[in-house]
């Protein structure tokens, strides 16, 4: 591999990546020449399976190892509707500071995050609450702030931390933002510096490939080695999924096999090969948050878990409760191989987590509802009242518009 390898990543943990972990982290650390005025924000953008994940996490890695703190978030193509669920996600390990704040900007972030007091939380009042609180955090350590799959964060979100992020120059918290090529959201990120992920070169996705499959077939390897096209999630998962075919020696390889339906035909075997009780669990996750809430952070839920994760479709962490899916592919797979009676059951038992007046339970008991009902009608009508209270007129909209449904 060419270019510098950052002091503590060792060799071989993202194959050919070298130059991009360092133009972050020179990022991060201001130490680079980025055509940045404000110096607070970088969009890492590219393909899906290019790698914008793995890239995050190793430099998130990079920087914890240097004392930072990390805060990772992301959208939910599910919870899109929701107001401020990412943010929700994004500062569930530091809500415990937000008490710490000046009262205005401790009741913004409690209106924001659906607890306490409501007030007249607007997104400006909630964004100058947020920058204050990570500009306390910022006084310790350093702050990375990481929000991925920009494109299925709610708009709420999206616009709090747009407006955050630009209200900070100077300031010792840094932000990445992971999105899709293409995509445009509520989050402004005009002007600031980005860095494409491109697809792998030739030399390093053969590496990567004889690294990790050394007994799989030279025909198999050329043939992954075209058709991939240097997608590092291609790499890595179709020569499995070409080995699972049963080829005999020597048989042909098919003529043709796109890309996307290659690999969701890969994990859609692998989750039907699963138990009904491990497919409801893994639907529950896919239509809610990969972090699970810590009552349902305990080895009976979790355990039904393990099969996924030996079959490489979620991976669990360290901290209770955290699972996050491999690939958003798999997220959606799970999904689309579920029966309407599946998603069902999956909201409701989603929305018993939360309390009567949270939006998100007033969301999946509409997702769970066939026929009129004044019940879920009322809970999303007060649900709608809230939003517009915290000045998302947006999201009330449409939550008015799913009560009348």
């Amino acid at each position: 591999m060419d270019g510098a390898q950052p002091e503590t990543v060792p060799l071989g943990t993202l194959v050919g990546r070298d130059r991009e972990i360092s133009q972050v982290t020179e990022f991060l650390r201001g130490t680079a020449a980025f055509d940045d005025p404000m110096g607070t924000t970088m969009v890492i953008e590219g393909d899906p399976g290019v790698g914008k994940t793995a890239l995050s996490r190793a430099v998130s890695d990079l920087e914890r190892a240097h004392e930072a703190t990390v805060l990772s978030g992301g959208g939910v193509q599910s919870e899109a509707d929701i107001g401020y669920a990412s943010l929700t996600q994004l500062l569930g390990p530091v809500v415990d500071h937000v008490d710490a704040l000046p009262a205005a900007h401790r009741d913004s972030l409690h209106a924001a995050l659906g607890y306490g007091e409501l007030g007249q939380g607007l997104f400006p009042q909630v964004a100058e609450a947020l920058a204050a609180l990570l500009t306390d955090l910022g006084r310790r350590t350093p702050v990375v702030v990481v929000i991925d799959d920009l494109q299925w964060v709610d708009s709420a979100s999206a616009d709090v931390l747009g407006r955050t992020a630009r209200s900070l120059p100077g300031s010792n918290v840094r932000f990445l933002v992971l999105q899709r090529t293409g995509v445009h959201t509520l989050f402004d990120a005009s002007g600031y510096p980005r860095l494409r992920v491109e697809p792998l070169a030739e030399a390093d996705a053969k590496a990567l490939l004889t690294a990790r499959f050394p007994q799989t077939d030279s025909q198999v390897l050329e043939r992954v080695l075209v058709e991939s096209a240097g997608n590092p999630l291609a790499l890595l998962e179709l020569p499995t999924a070409l080995d699972l075919r049963g080829r005999s020696s020597g048989e042909q390889l098919p003529a043709h096999l796109p890309l996307t339906g290659r690999l969701q035909a890969l994990y859609g075997g692998r989750v039907r090969q699963l138990t009904p009780a491990t497919r409801q669990r893994l639907l529950v996750l896919a239509l809610g948050e990969s972090e699970l809430p810590v009552s349902d952070a305990t080895l009976d839920w979790l355990d039904p878990l393990l099969p996924a994760e030996r079959a490489g479709l979620v991976e669990l962490g360290q901290r209770p409760g955290q699972v996050s899916f491999r690939h958003p592919l798999v997220r959606s797979t799970v999904i689309d191989l579920s029966t309407a009676v599946d998603r069902r059951d999956a909201h409701l038992a989603l929305a018993s987590r939360y309390a009567e007046e949270d939006e998100r339970r007033a969301w999946h008991l509409a997702a769970a509802t066939v026929t009129p009902d004044e019940t879920v009608a009322t809970l999303l009508e007060a649900a709608a009242s809230k939003a517009l209270h915290r000045g998302d007129a947006t999201g009330a909209i449409r939550t008015l518009v799913r009560a009348a449904e």
